[in-house]
């Protein structure tokens, strides 16, 4: 009976410290205005439509299943519910250099004046170095000012990206502030999220998605039964550049590109717009081969069949199975679904099954309902890849 009633009082406390952590929280945000998040590279146009790495608590956010050889593609975000007048965005990231292998880091647009020595890469410390100046402020909703990559190194045990040096008063590397004159005034009063690296243990893959012998999902609409058609594939260096033939549909809201080292097996996928029929796919391993598939998708996610599967060797255009050229995509689309055609049995994507996120959100509604409030600041639209 002791023992029960010690869980009891361990259990009412941490409740009271989550709501006291949340009310905390709440407070803060309705004075504060912008916030710094982290979520995956995305180049849709409105980035609420954009895919968000998963809560795991009031502090912490979480990427899908990774193993080494992957690469992680991160927007560092500012977050707000007005336009904001900006001057200066400063965000370092610390991670373990033993675990992830920082490749690059790029200022994006609305960070246009880069501030010095501040977009760079110290491997032996662990520290990314990002800043920059904005000159007309920075709009409301989430703006993506900057994208690192990195390569997971070991999957042996989670990794980590903080944040490096917040500090509330705005003294931190970590900081977003308003400068007028010589008058700088501090309006990051929030400590940013950090990012756990999820891993995957040996022979461990991603929840898998069937398709079926004819190349289409499950037909719950008409819109699944089409297919993306003369996907084209080239590369110059480490980076690969990808073009089709867009798809007729005026349920097409985007497209989802699928690519994996393995033939009908896709560990990665980046979302696109609907307007874009072609995608470079950046900071890759040259001599790697990688296979290729597209899908489009609808307003309520539904996806289209693969397009035909191309492969490519990194850094050799001459391997390409379908060689990008400057003329009209006139060839004949070759047909067959590329599991099928290449002896696969699943097609793996970047996020979990609809039946394990059911069960993930059921459990985390137990031990995370008091972040949303959190995270819909941080991450105003968050939702489970």
């Amino acid at each position: 009976m002791f023992t029960q009633k010690k869980h009891i009082v361990r259990m009412l406390t941490s409740i009271v410290t989550a709501l006291t952590m949340l009310a905390g929280y709440s407070a803060a945000a309705q004075t504060t205005g912008p916030l710094l998040s982290l979520a995956p590279h995305c180049i849709l146009p409105e980035r609420s439509a954009c895919p968000k790495f998963s809560i795991r608590d009031a502090k912490t956010l979480q990427t899908d299943s990774l193993k080494a050889g992957d690469i992680l593609d991160i927007d560092i975000v500012v977050v707000s519910d007005t336009p904001q007048d900006i001057t200066t965005v400063r965000s370092w990231l610390d991670y373990d250099p033993a675990l992830l292998e920082a490749r690059s880091v790029e200022l994006l647009s609305p960070l246009s004046i880069p501030l010095p020595g501040e977009q760079s890469i110290d491997s032996p410390n662990g520290v990314i170095k990002i800043g920059g100046s904005t000159k007309e402020g920075l709009p409301s909703g989430d703006t993506a000012v900057a994208r690192v990559t990195f390569r997971i190194l070991s999957s042996a045990t989670p990794g980590s990206i903080r944040f490096h040096n917040y500090a509330p008063g705005g003294s931190g590397e970590t900081s977003i502030s308003r400068s007028v004159g010589t008058v700088t005034t501090p309006l990051l009063a929030i400590a940013p999220p950090s990012l756990t690296i999820a891993v995957a243990g040996t022979g461990e893959h991603a929840a898998a998605v069937s398709s079926s012998a004819a190349g289409a999902v499950t037909a719950q609409s008409s819109f699944t039964l089409l297919q993306t058609q003369n996907l084209r594939v080239t590369t110059k260096d480490n980076d690969l550049f990808l073009g089709w033939d867009p798809l007729m549909s005026s349920q097409l809201a985007g497209y989802n590109v699928y690519y994996g080292n393995t033939s009908g097996r896709y560990l990665q996928r980046r979302s696109i717009g609907k307007s874009s029929t072609s995608l470079v796919l950046r900071d890759l391993d040259v001599g790697k081969q990688y296979f290729i598939a597209i899908r489009g998708f609808d307003a309520s996610n539904q996806e289209s069949a693969f397009s035909q599967e191309v492969g490519i060797v990194v850094g050799r255009p001459e391997t390409s199975t379908a060689p990008l050229d400057t003329t009209p995509f006139t060839q004949a689309p070759p047909q067959g679904n590329p599991v099928q055609a290449h002896g696969g049995t699943a097609v793996t994507e970047s996020g979990v099954g609809s039946d394990i996120a059911l069960i993930c959100l059921v459990s985390a509604c137990i031990g995370t309902a008091f972040a949303w409030r959190r995270q819909s600041m941080a991450s105003s639209h968050s939702s489970h890849v």
